[in-house]
């Protein structure tokens, strides 16, 4: 049973799951202590085998109050799951759908690797107005690196011809807010923020988290993005 808690907040407080479930080695994991860093009752949770696969039939309790988070249900036709991960030593974030990669940082293939517990889904195919969304990897921060994730167009163009990043392809197909940072009906908003260069590294993060976002500005990150700083927009 593999459960992420947030890796680079110590100081998070200890809450109790309890978890129920039709396999009986994992109801019988009921009163597993999950950390959280300051973000409370999750607004839902997911649940993995060892290998990686979503396994359903979980619900979560709260042992205080008794209120229950939902299941979130796994990604619909044409779409995927990207997942975060989190490099404590590098400070650094990474997201992505693709399952051989993310197998791979499960497995511990690539050292120092670590799930954050947050997700967002993700379109495979076009359609929806999804655009691709452009990945690209920098190692000119020695011994720092990251990743940044840009629509395709202007931004993509420009970042393709700046020496430090180095495209590695589509990472997935997301639609794109209005001006003012609003997603279309049956979306949520992705915000994107940027670290300013701290510790001599870029470094970015994707969230659909509204109180993630407020930590990681009161961090001193920015916000980039139309709006408040929304960058794409996820199918619910």
């Amino acid at each position: 049973l593999v459960l992420a808690s947030h890796p680079d907040r110590p100081e998070a407080e200890e809450i109790t799951r309890r978890f129920h479930g039709p396999d009986a080695a994992s109801a019988a994991r009921e009163g597993f202590n999950a950390v959280f860093a300051k973000q409370g009752i999750p607004e839902d949770i997911e649940v993995f085998d060892a290998a990686g696969k979503q396994v359903r039939g979980f619900t979560m309790t709260a042992a205080v109050s008794g209120l229950v988070v939902p299941e979130r249900a796994p990604p619909k036709a044409g779409t995927a799951r990207a997942i975060e991960f989190y490099h404590p030593e590098e400070r650094n974030f990474f997201v992505t759908a693709n399952s051989e990669e993310i197998a791979l940082l499960d497995g511990g293939a690539i050292d120092g690797w670590q799930r954050t517990g947050q997700s967002f889904d993700v379109y495979t195919q076009s359609g929806a107005g999804a655009v691709p969304i452009c990945r690209f990897y920098a190692d000119t921060f020695a011994p720092d690196f990251a990743h940044m994730y840009v629509a395709s167009g202007t931004e993509c163009d420009t970042l393709r011809k700046n020496p430090d990043w180095k495209y590695e392809g589509i990472a997935f197909l997301m639609p794109l807010p209005a001006a003012d940072g609003t997603c279309a009906a049956g979306h949520r908003p992705v915000y994107r923020l940027y670290n300013n260069g701290m510790d001599g590294a870029p470094s970015h993060r994707l969230t659909t988290r509204m109180l993630t976002r407020l930590e990681m500005i009161a961090d001193d990150w920015t916000p980039e993005g139309a709006g408040p700083g929304v960058a794409m927009c996820s199918p619910l």
